[in-house]
């Protein structure tokens, strides 16, 4: 006689996620999650002018940058990386957040270090 365990329940950290983690990595979107626009009327926030502005999970943020998520994490901790949310005890980093990190990042010549 074989019992089947059930995958533990975890609850959502965006809208329309599964709560279930069997559904989360059976999912055809477990590759690549679409990401939600951040709270506010429809996604946007008025008092700082920002537009189109989204929360990305750690894995989806490294993808958008171009960088691994080793590297995304260790910035995290050497305090030198983008900016991050942490919602309880994930992390989330939102795209102007990416965006405005990547506008600091570059340079036109490896002559001078700013």
């Amino acid at each position: 006689m074989s019992f089947r365990v059930k995958p533990p329940v975890i609850g959502p950290m965006f809208e329309g996620q599964s709560t279930r983690l069997g559904d989360r990595l059976n999912s055809p979107a477990a590759s690549a999650p679409e990401p939600v626009q951040s709270s506010g009327s429809a996604g946007h926030r008025s008092a700082q002018g920002l537009t189109g502005s989204r929360r990305l999970h750690r894995k989806q943020a490294a993808a958008y940058m171009g960088v691994s998520l080793s590297w995304l994490d260790k910035s995290r901790l050497r305090g030198d990386g983008p900016v991050y949310l942490q919602i309880g005890g994930r992390i989330a980093y939102d795209t102007t957040d990416l965006d405005d990190y990547l506008k600091r990042c570059r340079r036109r010549s490896t002559a001078r270090p700013p």
